[in-house]
């Protein structure tokens, strides 16, 4: 009973934890939109969905959750692009680096959640070549150089079989953490594709708007989603302990 309770406080501990750093985040994003785009408060923002992840991890740890490696691999890719938000205002290259290297964290997160399939590459192999078209073929799109675009061809690879990851979990086990991946990683991939408008097209105005209006909600959501799969794998530990004390000894 003193265990059970200790767990239930922890859970209300990180659901009031979740609760305050999300709404720390939104009033952050308010300030950010408002000061038109000041690059201490985008690290402010940045801080504040890693601080969440870290957190979530950190409490599905303390609560014994099983597969701590998913926490471990998310929790680096979601750190890892709070540093690309750092370095990518400074070196465009050493930005989209720390973004791959983070959708590769996430890959392994996701694959340690159900193992990679058919469908998994079926659906990241259309979604590259959806992105390798768009880099391509798009009007008006150019690069300063042949090695940036390279670049991008491969930062697109990463964050298509990170998508399509996300999205094949999601299609296998229809569950509201699942679904929340899938939600934060499209997010992420349609941010990604307003920043390539933005930067090498450089006709509209709205996709610097666009990009940031669906990047930090993704951030945010897909930090937010390591409370919600924490929950969900306590709600399967309690209903696995209900049938083992209903079933005949």
């Amino acid at each position: 009973m003193k265990n059970q309770k200790s767990a239930t406080n922890s859970t209300d501990a990180a659901l009031v934890a979740n609760v305050a750093l999300l709404a720390v985040g939104l009033v952050l994003n308010v300030f950010y939109w408002r000061s038109g785009f000041a690059f201490p408060l985008k690290c402010a923002c940045s801080a504040g969905f890693a601080t969440l992840a870290v957190v979530n991890a950190a409490f599905a740890v303390a609560l014994n959750r099983p597969n701590r490696r998913f926490y471990v691999a998310a929790v680096c890719g979601l750190l890892c692009a709070a540093l690309g938000d750092v370095l990518i205002g400074f070196d465009f290259i050493a930005g989209a680096a720390a973004f791959g290297v983070g959708h590769l964290a996430l890959i392994v997160a996701f694959s340690s959640l159900k193992r990679f399939r058919r469908l998994d590459a079926v659906l990241s192999v259309a979604i590259f070549l959806f992105a390798a078209a768009f880099l391509n073929f798009f009007p008006g799109i150019s690069f300063a150089t042949p090695v940036l675009k390279s670049v991008c061809v491969g930062y697109a690879a990463v964050i298509s079989v990170m998508l399509g990851k996300a999205t094949g979990n999601f299609a296998a086990s229809r569950t509201v953490a699942n679904g929340a991946f899938a939600s934060g990683a499209f997010l992420f991939f349609f941010s990604d594709m307003m920043l390539a408008l933005n930067v090498f097209v450089g006709r509209w105005a709205w996709t610097d708007a666009a990009c940031l209006a669906t990047y930090f909600p993704a951030v945010y959501l897909l930090a937010f989603s390591l409370y919600i799969k924490s929950q969900e794998q306590k709600n399967d530990g309690e209903r696995f302990n209900e049938n083992a004390e209903r079933s005949p000894s």
